[in-house]
């Protein structure tokens, strides 16, 4: 039984709290300025940081806000450049 227990914790929880305490430190690093990608695949410009909402430019004169808990990652500095962009027809 404590061997069951063990490999629980081990293969269960133990991952699971180490991934939500690097969340939590990349939701409390978050700065102006930051490229960031979201859970749903929305990448953008941190414009501004409140505390639980960012507000995220995605193109010129677009922003929105969004969860910081919706952040997935950030991306290194000037990814945002090196992406195809489409103009509207």
């Amino acid at each position: 039984l404590v061997l069951i227990i063990a490999m629980f914790y081990f293969l269960i929880f133990r991952p699971q709290s180490k991934r939500r305490k690097e969340h939590a430190s990349l939701m409390a690093s978050l700065n102006v300025g930051d490229e960031i990608v979201s859970v749903g695949g929305i990448v953008g410009e941190v414009a501004k940081v409140e505390d639980d909402w960012i507000q995220l430019r995605v193109a010129e004169n677009t922003q929105f806000r969004l969860q910081k808990a919706a952040v997935q990652a950030t991306l290194p500095k000037g990814t945002l450049k090196g992406l195809p962009t489409q103009k509207a027809e």
